[in-house]
């Protein structure tokens, strides 16, 4: 089994490639299949993984604790200082100049993981152990031994090599997007927070609208009564006998805006964007 099967097989699963940018030929650009809807929302979450393949060869692994189309934005146009921006960047490049593909795989721990009372960010500790187990050659270090981007950072500015921050890489901005349709919400569903949901913050939309709403694990983005608040979770069509979806994942952060905006036995007035967002209305809004 290949290394590249390895990741498919721990939840890792194909974007598209590296292309070279038709418009600015000296940037790089991301196609495929990553303006598909389910893509699109899973591109926006945040603490995720992704790896650059070529072949059957893992060249890369990295983490961003942003969302992958901030973090990408360094790759596509490489910013002073940031040195594992320009050595991916140009790799890639000398690979498209010998006709060589770079696939780009991601993958989107949605799902809470604890240890006690604890969250434990998953992606953050599946980094360090692919990056041990595969030795991708394009990850900094010295000698066999890559280290994580963040790693790599730490060793240089304890070097005195210096390191100057970039400033913040922004995704394409959907969210201005998605405020002008804030009167167009595609349904409406209501919560009502019996003890169970109160305490826990389940949503459950409902039948009604389950068409509305993606597949099974797909991501689903929360917003709590604003468009600057906002979760990521994911749909679960598993959960429910008749299949309607259910938001599993940081129920208690959703559980805890609950309480802090309702009554227990109140009714949530709630809408849905498209098939990857909801907006949680507050009591009075």
């Amino acid at each position: 089994m290949s290394d590249v099967e390895r990741l498919k097989n721990v939840g890792f699963e194909s974007i598209g490639f590296w292309e070279k940018d038709e418009k600015y030929p000296a940037r790089l650009s991301y196609g495929g299949n990553n303006h598909a809807p389910d893509i699109k929302a899973k591109l926006r979450v945040a603490s995720a993984l992704y790896a650059f393949v070529q072949g059957d060869d893992v060249k890369y692994i990295g983490k961003t604790a942003r969302s992958i189309s901030k973090r990408f934005v360094g790759y596509c146009n490489p910013a002073n200082g940031r040195a594992t921006n320009y050595r991916c960047h140009e790799y890639i490049k000398s690979a498209l100049k010998i006709g060589q593909k770079t696939e780009i795989l991601i993958f989107v721990p949605i799902s809470q993981l604890n240890y006690g009372e604890f969250q434990i960010d998953l992606a953050a500790a599946l980094e360090e152990s692919l990056i041990r187990e595969l030795i991708p050659p394009w990850n900094g270090g010295s000698g066999q031994q890559p280290i994580s981007e963040d790693a790599e950072r730490e060793l240089s500015m304890a070097n005195d090599e210096g390191y100057a921050t970039t400033q913040e890489e922004n995704e394409p901005n959907e969210l201005n997007d998605i405020k002008n349709k804030n009167h167009k919400f595609i349904s409406d569903f209501t919560i009502r927070l019996g003890k169970t949901y109160y305490n826990f913050g389940y949503i459950n939309p409902g039948i009604a609208v389950t068409e509305k709403l993606g597949r099974n694990e797909e991501p689903v983005r929360i917003y709590l009564g604003s468009y600057d608040r906002y979760i990521d979770s994911k749909i679960s069509r598993t959960a429910n006998l008749n299949e309607s979806p259910r938001i599993i994942g940081n129920n208690r952060v959703i559980a805890n805006w609950f309480q802090s905006e309702y009554k227990e036995g109140d009714v949530v007035k709630s809408s849905i964007i498209d098939s990857h967002s909801i907006f949680l209305h507050t009591k009075n809004g």
